[in-house]
């Protein structure tokens, strides 16, 4: 990439956000049902869970 250092910026919506956010959430859930129901190792589960809350915080940071 020959502009690989070039900074881009977007706009984001409140809007776009909120669904983010909802979706992150709803995947939250979604690994705490395979936990539950299909025995997903708990490493596994702290794992995803901390990935998708630092997805969730650098979406803050918008």
């Amino acid at each position: 990439m020959a502009n690989a250092s070039k900074t881009h910026t977007h706009q984001v919506s409140h809007k776009q956000l909120g669904e983010l956010a909802d979706d992150l959430h709803a995947l939250k859930e979604w690994v705490a049902v395979y936990e539950t129901e299909y025995g997903l190792p708990k490493e596994v589960v702290r794992t995803i869970t901390s990935r998708i809350e630092r997805v969730a915080k650098k979406l803050i940071t918008l």
